[in-house]
């Protein structure tokens, strides 16, 4: 859990390289101790971050045992979330969208439950393929940048 949430803020700060990372370390814990819906999680992130990254072949190998494990577990929002992806991913391999497809991702944004993930959808997906959606004001981030975050990062507990 502590790798995926450490994936997440990395992910946050537009640090793709280094939320893939943890993303990875994410999932290899949960597959360890069989922790289904960490897997789930843990995979859509990483497909995320592949996408943006333009890891396309790293995405296509992940994205079938994802898709099976995603759509026996019961909840829609991360089913929504992983159509998405999927959807983006086959338009950057060249595939048009037709106005079907279009209706059910805004239909498919409104069963995203986390409004961090509506916003992650809005920013990096949702104007590349053409969907207008709309989402709540943006907050102004402020990066987490405190000295000692970086000794939690490397798991370092000593503090001088």
């Amino acid at each position: 859990m502590i790798d995926n949430n450490l994936g997440m803020i990395e992910f946050d700060e537009g640090n793709f390289n280094q939320a893939e990372f943890y993303y990875r370390r994410a999932l290899k814990g949960y597959r360890s101790i069989d922790k289904r819906s960490g897997v789930v999680t843990a995979s859509i992130n990483l497909l995320f971050a592949f996408m943006l990254q333009d890891k396309l072949i790293d995405n296509k190998r992940l994205y079938s045992p994802t898709a099976t494990v995603t759509l026996a577990f019961p909840n829609q929002s991360k089913q929504a979330l992983l159509f998405w992806i999927h959807q983006r991913f086959l338009q950057l391999q060249g595939s048009k969208l037709s106005i079907n497809t279009m209706n059910k991702l805004v239909k498919a944004y409104k069963q995203l439950e986390d409004a961090k993930v509506r916003m992650h959808i809005h920013d990096y997906i949702a104007a590349d393929m053409n969907i207008e959606l709309t989402t709540a004001t943006k907050k102004v981030h402020v990066g987490f940048n405190r000295p000692w975050f970086e000794l939690v990062k490397r798991c370092d507990w000593i503090v001088d």
